[in-house]
Parts: C-alpha cells; structure tokens; sequence
C-alpha cells in the first residue's frame, strides 16, 4: 500500500491564518488531482498546523503493522512540516520513500533531512529580496515590505511576499533541487514538475549529487 500526506502551508486548512483570511486548501486540491490519477494510492490531506497528528497516524499504522510506503509532499509552510516528519520518523525508525517540498518556507534553518530514499525541492528562483529574508526574522519582515511595496497590486505575487515573510528555504542539501518561476501560490504547477523528475528517479534509480 503506498500511502501519500499532503501538506498545507499558511491559511491552508486550518491555522490561525486560515481563521483570519480563509482557508485556501490549495494542498487538498493537488491531492485530489493525484488520487483521481491513481486509485491504487491512499492520500491523506492536513495542514502545517497538523504535523503532530500526522506523526501519530504514521506511527500508528506500523504500530499496527500495516505494510506501506509512505510518501510526504508539503508546500510552504507545509514544506518545512514535511522535512521536520521526516526527520520525526527517523526515531521510530520508519523511512519516507518519496519526499516532495514545493517552495518550503520556515523562520529557522533546518537540520539536514537524511531519512528518505529520494527528495525533489522546488523553490522559486531567488532574488535581492530573498536573499534580504536570509537574515533571521528581522530579514522577512523586511524582504516581505519591500517585495510588497514593489508590486503592483491587484497581483497573483501577493503570495511570493508573504512566502518571503515567511522565510523560502530555497536549495536544501541532500535533495535533488529546481528553481522555478512559478508563483509560489501555484502549488500545483510545482508538484506536476517536481512529480515528473520524481518519477524519474524512481524508474532511473537515479543517484544525484548532493547540493550542500
């Protein structure tokens, strides 16, 4: 049984972002696109704001030895609760088959992400104010003005500064990684691209060089 989690980032499901402006469920929609795609696939939907859950139910199946391949695919915020579960079920000794983060976004660095058979980032190519947002917390709040200050509005790139508030991790080592142009809303667009080069991999059984 393969088992796959998408994962929601700000405003997606159900976070305090979501209570305030809405809830987009943009994750909940690439997962039906997946799951209507391929039935023999089981797919679960939740938000950042769920990776505890999320970690319960993982280790609840093999617990209960359930054989399965678990998958885990994030978008922004998401993304980092991804790399974060990963890391999570290393301690219960449970490997991520396939690790998918479309434009992960966190405040912090990350440790290195070592418990998966492959990983394919996609980050949105990076500019003056991403680099600005490197700089901890004090960076987002001013790579996020600026890049809101700079365009113009109505604007799908609304969410391309409020990704820069959040802090775009961009390239991560250890995963095989693609710069996009994409807006960072587009959470689909991303998993179609990162989905293909997955796919890839997987058939090739493809070894990448690490990206430190």
């Amino acid at each position: 049984m393969i088992i796959e989690y998408f994962i929601g980032g700000a405003s997606d499901n159900n976070d305090i972002a979501s209570k305030i402006i809405g809830s987009t469920q943009i994750m909940d929609r690439v997962r039906m696109n997946r799951a209507s795609a391929n039935k023999d696939i089981v797919t679960y939907y939740g938000g950042h704001e769920e990776k505890d859950r999320l970690l319960m139910n993982i280790i609840r199946l093999a617990k209960n030895n359930e054989v399965f391949t678990l998958n885990l695919t994030g978008h922004s915020w998401g993304g980092a609760a991804a790399m974060d579960l990963t890391n999570s079920l290393e301690k219960e000794g449970i490997l991520v088959n396939e690790l998918i983060t479309l434009d992960p976004v966190s405040l912090f660095p990350f440790l290195p992400v070592k418990n998966f058979r492959y990983w394919v980032n996609i980050y949105q190519a990076q500019g003056l104010l991403d680099y600005i947002s490197t700089i901890p917390v004090a960076g987002n709040l001013i790579g996020g003005l600026l890049s809101t200050l700079t365009t113009p509005l109505p604007s799908h790139t609304l969410s391309d500064a409020i990704a820069t508030i959040g802090g775009q991790l961009g390239a991560q080592r250890n995963a095989v990684n693609i710069s996009c142009n994409l807006d960072h809303a587009n959470a689909w667009g991303m998993y179609t691209i990162a989905r293909q080069k997955m796919d890839s991999l997987v058939v090739n059984r493809s070894k990448w060089v690490v990206t430190s």
